[in-house]
């Protein structure tokens, strides 16, 4: 889920209006978009009104949220979707780590971001999905070792 701005021009104004999106994918990798919505603010109240619109179409089941890290989503999505685990967007991740380092660096450590994250990725998809490493506390010792 995020919040999109874009400048609108209607009756002859030009203004700025965020638009909520939500994209569903299943358990086979489909994507879909489930929500859309125009004019409203990445406020903790447009996102339950946000939410609440998708649970009266037949929201359900939902496992897990990917966002950025708006104050307004985080809350909403712990109150109106209590099963579902929260995580934050690596591409927000990786920008607001970006916007933090010297720009004479940057190349070098957008380059170092994206290996631990095809690392993370890596190890989820082949190690976790087995379940060898539930134990978090064997995480440590496999992170080293891909030193």
């Amino acid at each position: 889920m995020d919040g999109v701005w874009h400048k609108r021009s209607w009756g002859g104004s030009v203004e700025n209006v965020s638009v909520l999106v939500a994209i569903g994918v299943d358990d086979t990798g489909h994507r879909e978009v489930i929500g859309v919505a125009e004019g409203m603010k990445e406020d903790k109240a447009s996102w339950e009104q946000f939410i609440r619109s998708m649970i009266e179409r037949g929201l359900k089941g939902v496992r897990l949220v990917v966002g950025d890290r708006c104050a307004g989503l985080v809350a909403t999505v712990g109150e109106m979707l209590p099963q579902a685990r929260y995580q934050r967007c690596m591409v927000h991740f990786m920008r607001n780590v970006l916007s933090k380092v010297p720009p004479t660096h940057r190349e070098w450590a957008s380059a170092a971001l994206m290996l631990i994250c095809a690392r993370i990725r890596y190890v989820t998809v082949n190690d976790w999905s087995s379940r060898r490493y539930l134990d978090m506390s064997r995480l440590d010792g496999i992170m080293q070792s891909t030193d």
